[in-house]
């Protein structure tokens, strides 16, 4: 009947009055944005594919065409640094026994005209191309990465508590960007991980843990 309000059944009820924490909110958006990045990614790396195989297999492509292609590919912001992979899927996620929080990638070969090795440079060139995707947002006065800012932070105003002191820059400490790079996407026992602070976003280090090491 119009007007007449249902009653709310267990499995809603529960949904309805069961709050998000931050950390789920955040990681939620976190994970979305390294998706956004992997797909990214994935395009420009079907494209490049896509390409090459057109230069090899039509004759009728003259060589200045490719010459000019291969000339713009040297233009700063026109190239990736690794070639003949495919990211399966990204994610985010909090890690209790190490008090961080990890968004990443899992990346594998492609078996193609550029297929891609498993060896520490391959995986430190994979970080910096994801890397180059997911923080697209620019930095804060103290350098701290406005998208994790923005992951991590309500639309609006409320909030129960105040947040601690020096928020950001605490939490970007506390954020690591992690490829996982294998055959096919293994989390427990990967070939090879490659793992980067956030903050400060210019000049990390980045760890390389192979397999057996």
């Amino acid at each position: 009947m119009p007007g007449e309000i249902a009653i709310a059944a267990e499995s809603t009820n529960w949904l309805i009055n069961s709050p998000v924490s931050m950390m789920d909110w955040g990681s939620q958006k976190a994970q979305q944005a390294a998706q956004r990045a992997a797909d990214t990614l994935n395009h420009f790396l079907e494209q490049r594919e896509q390409q090459d195989y057109r230069f090899d297999a039509d004759s009728s492509i003259s060589e200045e065409v490719k010459r000019k292609t291969l000339e713009d590919r040297q233009r700063p912001g026109m190239s990736l640094h690794q070639y003949g992979f495919r990211y399966p899927v990204a994610f985010a996620e909090y890690e209790q026994a190490k008090d961080r929080i990890v968004v990443g990638a899992f990346v594998v070969p492609q078996n193609s005209l550029h297929t891609g090795k498993i060896d520490a440079e391959s995986c430190i060139g994979l970080m910096r191309d994801f890397r180059d995707q997911l923080i697209i947002m620019g930095t804060t006065k103290d350098g701290v990465p406005q998208d994790a800012i923005e992951w991590f932070s309500h639309s609006g105003h409320y909030q129960i508590s105040p947040m601690p002191p020096n928020f950001a820059i605490d939490l970007a400490q506390h954020i690591v960007t992690l490829i996982i790079l294998d055959d096919y996407p293994n989390y427990t026992d990967p070939k090879m991980r490659c793992e980067q602070p956030l903050f400060p976003l210019i000049g990390s280090p980045v760890s390389i843990l192979a397999k057996g090491k």
